[in-house]
């Protein structure tokens, strides 16, 4: 029912009998920068009220949502954080004690599951109610504050039906096994909504450099591209007697990329340096087909034309350095040109991404509307993202975070041993694989210890180390073979954990977040092999990335739930993979810094118990490694 009176929701919400509401709301779109609170729609075991936001009294809503939290009401929700939202830009209040049905079917599932479910869906799977969505559209840049009995049946039902799913959904994270994950997940809702209503200041002349230096990097790349191809020019081409005919010879899309009468003219363009005028600009190293006909025509044996295949021959063929650099910088121009500007909201002038805290198997954050997980960890591309007048940025790191994880699960002596003294691991493997002392270790030498340090962790082959590291097929098997030899125990524990997930089903971090797995069992032929070995794989993986996971999103709570200083004064804007980006105002610097030590201690020595947990800080006006 609409309610004006607010009494019988006091009394309601007041009744010691009462410990948990659903809740859900109605807007007039999607941004709660530009559209509407319509309706907030309150359900207890004993009734549903709905409260007309453009009839009501802000200070009375507000006194609701005060009365909730106060009396550490659990509040169910479905995709809470938009509620969470639109309550916190209207009120003022952020409800921190909350029950999310969306996120419970994500976890319970994940890994086999999809990373998105809607209301409907559940209410259908596990209340066999079906739920008519179409009245929503109704809301939809509503104006005026007059509803329909349809609508806010319809409104009604959304927080009357989270209320019934909420045991169900408890009872199936604890057979699934996800409880300590889930309990972690709900404390970072609130946190994560913070963090997507407040955003990150992006500096467009900054921003515009970036750009500008990359379309300037992609043309000169593309330029040396071209006039390599003119030199070399006889060797792709082909037999032909107009340009038409190269055209066809290197796989171009003819039909659909010229008319008719483009195709006519082509045929009448017979010398050479016509052809090659018309022809080399044309070519589109962005296509695989053509490109692997290129590269084939000039020496380059790739089979397809993926930067981990290619880039093994970088040093013999010089066309091969032009196209990596072609393709880096124009996709630095796509990715991350003008158009990620776009995102920047004009009521607020920050960018506002969605972060999906469940948005990868591993338990990882994922974001979308931009994607910022995806920002190229480079100077030109951080340094545009700026801390507000009067504030600093701080970047938290987590360092060999992964491996440290590895060490303690293992319990691999000459990891603990490393982290414990402060060796650096990656020149302690470079020394085993190379079998040369420390001291005589290069760079080079050095950067394959490190990343064969970490492509064990995905579960690497000697195949694989080929087209990763540059080497012949020969010293990657020798390599791998000396790794595991002194990382005796380490290759024990991998064999035995990947076999004790398949036999369960999944994967466990340190954390006990649980990744399920998919796969054939009793493979027979080549392919279920392969899945099987994926599988494995994924499971290996899990450990530290989940653990990872874990520990970061730990740190998240920390930061949120124990400051001192006020949101206002200290706030979380990013998470990034391994790194968290704190926003803090100029004058709390030094008491900022130590707090932001403290809770990213505590937070990796909650899962690190015998190796150190390893952070950095960096503060600076800008987002900076």
């Amino acid at each position: 029912m609409e309610i004006t009176d607010y009494k019988e929701i006091i009394a309601n919400l007041q009744d010691k009998e009462i410990t948990e509401i659903g809740l859900d709301t109605e807007t007039s779109g999607l941004s709660v920068f530009t559209d509407r609170l319509l309706l907030v729609q309150i359900a207890t075991k004993k009734n549903v009220f709905t409260i007309n936001v453009g009839k009501s009294e802000s200070r009375k809503v507000k006194y609701l949502l005060e009365l909730i939290e106060d009396r550490k009401l659990l509040v169910i929700g479905h995709n809470l954080k938009f509620d969470l939202k639109f309550l916190y830009h209207n009120y003022h209040i952020m409800l921190t004690n909350v029950f999310d049905t969306m996120l419970a079917e994500i976890l319970s599932y994940i890994g086999v599951g999809s990373i998105y479910i809607s209301l409907q869906t559940l209410c259908k799977k596990y209340l066999g109610i079906q739920l008519d969505k179409d009245i929503r559209e109704t809301f939809y840049n509503k104006m005026d504050n007059e509803y329909t009995p349809e609508q806010i049946e319809y409104a009604e039902n959304d927080a009357k039906y989270v209320l019934q799913l909420r045991p169900k959904m408890q009872e199936l994270l604890q057979k699934r096994g996800q409880s300590t994950a889930w309990a972690l997940e709900m404390q970072l809702e609130p946190v994560v909504t913070l963090m997507e209503y407040t955003g990150i200041i992006l500096d467009k002349g900054k921003w515009n450099s970036a750009t500008n230096k990359a379309r300037i990097d992609a043309a000169t790349a593309k330029q040396n591209l071209n006039m390599l191809l003119e030199k070399n020019f006889d060797k792709f081409s082909g037999k032909y007697t107009s340009a038409l005919d190269v055209f066809t010879n290197i796989h171009y899309p003819i039909k659909t990329a010229f008319k008719k009468a483009d195709r006519e003219r082509l045929k009448t363009i017979i010398t050479k340096d016509e052809i090659k005028a018309e022809v080399i600009p044309l070519i589109n190293f962005g296509s695989h087909v053509q490109a692997k006909y290129v590269l084939n025509k000039l020496g380059v044996p790739v089979v397809t034309t993926n930067a981990k295949e290619v880039v093994v021959y970088r040093d013999s063929h010089e066309v091969v350095g032009y196209l990596l650099d072609y393709r880096e910088a124009t996709k630095k121009v796509t990715s991350f040109g003008d158009d990620f500007l776009k995102h920047i909201n004009p009521e607020t002038g920050a960018v506002h991404t969605n972060f999906n805290q469940l948005g990868t198997a591993t338990g990882r954050f994922s974001s979308d509307e931009p994607d910022l997980q995806n920002i190229i960890a480079d100077e030109a591309y951080r340094s545009p993202f700026v801390a507000r007048p009067g504030y600093l940025l701080a970047d938290c790191d987590y360092a060999n975070i992964e491996l440290r994880i590895m060490g303690e699960a293992s319990k691999e002596p000459k990891f603990i041993d490393a982290f414990k003294n402060g060796r650096d691991l990656h020149r302690l493997t470079a020394t085993i694989i190379f079998q040369v002392p420390d001291e005589a270790i290069t760079e080079d030498q050095r950067d394959v210890g490190k990343h064969l340090n970490f492509a064990v962790l995905y579960g690497t082959s000697a195949v694989g180390m080929v087209y990763n590291f540059r080497m012949s097929l020969l010293d990657a098997r020798i390599y791998l073979t000396r790794f595991f030899t002194q990382y005796n125990v380490l290759n024990a524990f991998i064999k035995k954990f990947g076999k004790a997930c398949l036999d369960k089903g999944y994967s466990i971090t340190l954390g006990k977040r649980r990744r399920f797995l998919s796969f054939m069992l009793n493979p027979r032929n080549r392919e279920q092999y392969k899945e099987l070995n994926r599988a494995r794989r994924q499971a290996v993986n899990h450990l530290p990335q989940g653990t990872s996971a874990d520990m970061i999103k730990k740190a998240l709570v920390y930061l949120y739930y124990n400051n001192p200083f006020g949101y206002e004064k200290l706030r979380s804007l990013l998470t990034v993979h391994d790194e968290i980006v704190v926003e803090f105002k100029e004058e709390i610097r030094e008491e900022a810094e130590k707090f932001i030590e403290v809770c990213l201690h505590k937070a990796g020595s909650d899962y690190l118990k015998i190796i150190p947990e390893g952070h950095k800080v960096t503060i600076d006006n800008h987002w900076r490694k």
